[in-house]
C-alpha cells in the first residue's frame, strides 16, 4: 500500500483564490510604492530656495532702513524665517508689513507692501 498523496492546499477552490490574491497583492503594493516614489518631489518639498524668498509678505521684528539692518520673520513653505532686512527708502518700524523686493548676499531688502501696491497702481495707471 502506497502512502496518501500530500496536499498543500485543502480541498476546493482555494488554489484559484490563492492564484488571484496573491498577484493582486502584489500589484497593490507595488502600485503604493511607485506612487510615494513619484509624489515625493511633489509633496514633501520644503528646502528654501533664494527665489522663494522674493514676493513674500512679513512683518518687521526690529525697525531697518537704508544704514540700519533690521529683522523680518517671513514664513515660506511652512517654515518660519527670521531673515536681516534693509530698505532703500525711509526708515520702517516695528510691526509693519513689508513685501521682499530682493535677497542680497547678507540681507533681504524689503518695502513697505502699501507702497508696493500704490507704485504697481501708478505704473497701471500710466500705461492706460
Amino acid at each position: 500500500m502506497s502512502p496518501p498523496p500530500l496536499h498543500l492546499w485543502p480541498p476546493g477552490d482555494w488554489p484559484l483564490l490563492a492564484r488571484l490574491l496573491v498577484p493582486a497583492a502584489i500589484s497593490v503594493s507595488l502600485l503604493l510604492l511607485l506612487w510615494r516614489i513619484l509624489s515625493y518631489g511633489i509633496f514633501s518639498d520644503s528646502l528654501v530656495r533664494n527665489g522663494d524668498i522674493v514676493g513674500q509678505v512679513g512683518v518687521l521684528l526690529l525697525s531697518c532702513g537704508p544704514r540700519q539692518r533690521g529683522l523680518v520673520r517671513l514664513t515660506v513653505k511652512g517654515n518660519l524665517m527670521d531673515l536681516p532686512a534693509r530698505t532703500d527708502g525711509r526708515t520702517l518700524d516695528v510691526n509693519q508689513t513689508v513685501m521682499v523686493l530682493q535677497q542680497r548676499h547678507d540681507h533681504v531688502l524689503v518695502m513697505p507692501l502699501q507702497q508696493v501696491f500704490s507704485t504697481n497702481l501708478q505704473k497701471l495707471q500710466a500705461n492706460d
